[in-house]
């Protein structure tokens, strides 16, 4: 199969600051005044340490994104009926722009530097899924964990079990992904266990959406991964498989809170897929879509503010880029197309060697989690988004060759 490296050996180190931002990326509870994450202090850090070596840079495609969605955005205040809400949002969407995305293009401007990267951010999701079964071992919160909506469901700190579960599926595709290019038997069974654990947190938020992008990733990336000609490694994969299933089945059987968790997936999934159509017609995402030109011919050109549409209907609009229609107008939903856009786009654009590889299937699985989540300009899954678009914009020469002897497709 193909792989490939850089003809320039030297690499930007991944530094202190540089892997306390990463780890602290998905700590989504360390917060500071003004709902701003540790993380982005650090990050503001580094991005006035790279101006003063005149070492910013933002995508030219990006920055003309954020322009339109920002104009749009302070277009869409003039009717805001809450102008606290959309200043909190418009800032959170900057920093993804100008400060995750400079900050990501600095450190990953290397492909040997995306396996540091993606191993730090994904010890930082370890430590989630660490409070998640220390509370159901212990039922110890450490003021961290705990559960909304009357229902069990997981979250972590103010943030909810839906953005979560998307910070979970980032980390356990992660080590999947380094399950299947580690060729050291002790270091693979390291990433399994892992990946079983930052799992469990994923069936804890009782999230539907995020189980579903867990499982597509998984299948997704063990096909990748695997080569069609080596039946070895889907002997492998099977035998790997059959044991995790008797795994899970004995802990079913055996651990109680196992148990609970499983059946309460079951009945979720029961309650939001349901086939009576009266409850269908009550979901209030059906009832948005069925009002929604309603709304677009009163907001399509000055929204109702950005992370405003609750205003309208009571609750939060679990599409975006419909929402931004309504929010920031017609001018702020051609900046959000193409932030969405840019990165997929960056993906078909690549060699086909390399098209499918970790990176874009972190990307795609995240933008369509995104599709049905509110105002999704959350920092620590933007990281996901933007990974393809920060590895192969780079200005460096890559050389591509073969090797007979590899079976896996993966980075160097």
């Amino acid at each position: 199969m193909l792989t490939y490296d850089i003809n320039n050996n030297k690499e930007k180190r991944l530094d202190l600051l540089g892997r306390l931002y990463f780890f602290s990326l998905p700590l989504t509870f360390i917060t500071l005044p003004g709902g701003l994450l540790f993380s982005d202090l650090i990050g503001i850090i580094l991005v006035v340490k790279m101006m003063f070596k005149n070492k910013y840079r933002v995508g030219l495609p990006l920055l003309i994104a954020f322009y339109f969605f920002l104009m749009g955005s302070l277009l869409g205040m003039i009717r805001s009926p809450d102008d606290l809400r959309s200043v909190k949002s418009i800032i959170q969407q900057t920093l993804v722009i100008l400060v995750l995305y400079p900050v990501m293009k600095n450190y990953l401007n290397y492909c040997s530097n995306l396996k540091k990267v993606l191993n730090v951010y994904k010890n930082g999701v370890l430590i989630l899924a660490f409070f998640i079964i220390s509370f159901y071992l212990s039922g110890n919160t450490f003021g961290i964990t705990n559960t909304v909506f009357a229902s069990s469901r997981i979250a972590i700190g103010g943030t909810g079990p839906n953005v979560i579960a998307r910070v979970l599926v980032i980390g356990a595709l992660i080590t999947l992904y380094f399950s299947q290019v580690g060729f050291k038997y002790r270091s693979s069974v390291i990433w399994y266990l892992q990946f079983f654990v930052i799992s469990f947190g994923i069936l804890a938020t009782l999230s539907i959406s995020g189980i579903l992008l867990w499982v597509i990733g998984s299948i997704w990336l063990l096909y990748v991964y695997n080569s069609k000609k080596n039946i070895k490694n889907f002997s492998r994969l099977l035998v790997i498989g059959g044991a995790g299933l008797l795994v899970m089945i004995f802990l079913y059987m055996r651990v109680d809170f196992i148990q609970d968790e499983i059946e309460m997936v079951l009945q979720r999934v029961n309650s939001a897929v349901g086939v009576n159509s009266h409850s269908i017609m009550n979901n209030t995402r059906f009832i948005l879509l069925r009002d929604f030109l309603d709304y677009l011919g009163d907001y399509w050109i000055l929204g109702v503010g950005y992370s405003n549409s609750n205003y309208l209907v009571g609750t939060v609009i679990h599409f975006p880029l419909l929402a931004a229609l309504v929010e920031i107008g017609l001018i702020g939903f051609f900046g959000i197309l193409i932030m969405y856009f840019y990165p997929i786009y960056m993906i078909f654009k690549r060699k086909r060697i390399v098209r499918w590889d970790v990176t874009s299937v972190l990307s795609v699985l995240i933008i369509l989690g995104d599709m049905i989540q509110p105002n999704p300009n959350y920092r620590f899954t933007w990281f996901a988004i933007l990974l393809p678009v920060v590895i192969f914009t780079s200005k460096e020469k890559y050389k591509y060759k073969r090797k007979e002897n590899e079976n896996n497709i993966y980075i160097e």
